[in-house]
């Protein structure tokens, strides 16, 4: 949907009840507004029947732009207003240079249109069939560790030994990690719910820093998708103008070769803008989103990271979670 708007000169939406109720239209047409594509709206209900509703946002969108009447199913009168579309896609001037989107659209709105398109999640036993990912239930915990420093000694210790049966033993150690250190919750103990609005309002200190533990399959990654898609439909932390998701276990040798040091600017553009270059003012831009903590990066996958982490992110990588807010997810065992 994003692609094809931003390769579009003009935009041509057909108007019925259908399309007004429709969410997808709705992020459809409100992306080619801030753009600031050419928008041609086309009437296929009849006007005395119905038309947009006053003060929602199709009728926000379109209602000061005259509209080419489909509504007359006639083979004369579809002929003629499709030519009367031709020419108007034709003869209507461009979108001057002057108003081409500001520099926090065009940084930002191809991100976020990417996480509202991971709107689905696929099911473990039939991939083939989804469900909205607005039907998940995170359910998150605050766990109190500082009256568990024995508790934690010991589930060190049961890591140890399993790391001491698997050089005895063929057996795969990342199973028994998932089946002694799925009692996490239990060996940590004091916990209190908390909902996923909330879960920066324990965090007391300038840099906001938020470690999300759990055993293999409880849902971190889906947690990832779910607030990033929630925060898309500007539904969660609004103080945040960006949210970055980096997958950990992408930022290996091949996608980041050594032989130079990786900035945050790298690691926006190799995992949102592959195929572009930023301009020096986006740049600029998001260089002070950062200096202002306007930017929440959350980091997915520790444990499989933090094992064999390229010498040439190391510094970067210690940069997002010691001096920008961050989530950082991972297996429990892999947190030191």
């Amino acid at each position: 949907m994003a692609e094809a708007v931003n390769g579009a000169s003009v935009v041509c939406c057909f108007m019925t009840p259908e399309y007004e109720n429709s969410p997808n239209c709705e992020l459809e047409l409100q992306h080619a507004q801030k753009l600031r594509k050419r928008i041609i709206p086309c009437m296929v209900s009849n006007r005395k029947v119905w038309k947009p509703s006053p003060s929602k946002w199709l009728d926000l969108i379109t209602g000061s732009i005259i509209a080419l009447d489909f509504s007359n199913t006639s083979e004369t009168n579809i002929l003629a207003k499709a030519r009367e579309l031709i020419d108007r896609i034709k003869n209507q001037p461009s979108t001057p240079a002057t108003e081409s989107p500001p520099l926090p659209v065009k940084l930002f709105e191809p991100i976020r249109q990417k996480y509202l398109q991971e709107n689905k999640i696929k099911r473990m036993v039939n991939e083939e069939k989804c469900f909205p990912i607005e039907q998940s239930y995170i359910n998150l915990a605050i766990v109190d560790v500082k009256k568990q420093r024995e508790k934690e000694k010991k589930l060190k210790e049961q890591n140890q030994k399993m790391k001491e049966r698997e050089k005895q033993k063929d057996f795969n150690l990342d199973k028994q990690h998932g089946e002694i250190l799925g009692t996490y919750e239990e060996i940590y103990g004091h916990k209190t719910s908390i909902d996923v609005e909330n879960m920066f309002q324990q965090c007391k200190d300038q840099i906001k820093n938020v470690l999300v533990l759990g055993r293999a399959g409880i849902g971190k990654s889906t947690f990832c998708q779910y607030v990033t898609y929630r925060w898309a439909k500007g539904e969660l932390w609004p103080e945040y103008q960006l949210v970055i998701l980096i997958r950990l276990r992408k930022l290996t040798n091949s996608r980041y070769p050594p032989g130079k040091k990786y900035s945050l600017i790298n690691l926006l553009e190799n995992e949102y803008f592959p195929c572009e270059d930023l301009s020096a003012e986006q740049i600029q831009h998001f260089k002070e989103l950062c200096k202002n903590h306007q930017i929440l990066w959350i980091l997915d996958g520790y444990d499989e990271f933090a094992q064999n982490i390229p010498e040439q992110l190391e510094d970067v990588f210690k940069h997002v979670r010691e001096a920008q807010h961050n989530i950082l997810t991972s297996r429990p065992y892999a947190i030191k």
